[in-house]
């Protein structure tokens, strides 16, 4: 009976590791801060968890996108949609830029970016969909659901 219990609470553990786009958007986001001469922002688990379950609510919840913030935590959440040329290699870094790029142009989620307030973030990041086409040249569209979670 113990072994099936712990199989359960096994079963139940979710496991959330770091991406090489999150670790990408965590640095375009700490370029950015330090370009304004603001503090870098580090890397926390239990930030990048609450992103991650955010994330991963929002893929569950189509259409919908969840915003928070109170007095030590804030959240910015982004769906973006980027062409890269089907030839190019790092897809996540230019993924990367985009994602920052399209929360600086929104004056509540650049406020959050920059606020010196905030000493630590977790990023997640999720390609919802990849497609082929054609704009005078083979292209690859990306649609990217993100979340940044900051405390």
């Amino acid at each position: 009976m113990k072994k099936i219990l712990y199989i359960l609470l096994l079963l139940t553990q979710v496991v959330y590791s770091q991406t090489r786009l999150d670790s990408l958007v965590l640095k375009e986001l700490n370029s950015y801060r330090t370009s304004l001469n603001l503090q870098p922002v580090s890397f926390t688990k239990d930030c990048f968890n609450v992103s991650e379950k955010n994330t991963d609510s929002m893929l569950i919840v189509k259409n919908t996108i969840f915003h928070s913030e109170n007095f030590i935590r804030a959240e910015v959440v982004n769906r973006v949609v980027v062409k890269i040329d089907i030839n190019e290699k790092d897809v996540d870094s230019i993924l990367a830029i985009e994602i920052i790029k399209s929360w600086k142009s929104s004056e509540k989620h650049n406020k959050i970016l920059i606020s010196p307030k905030y000493k630590f973030v977790g990023s997640s990041s999720k390609i919802l969909r990849e497609t082929k086409g054609f704009n005078g040249k083979m292209i690859k569209m990306y649609e990217v659901l993100s979340t940044m979670n900051f405390k």
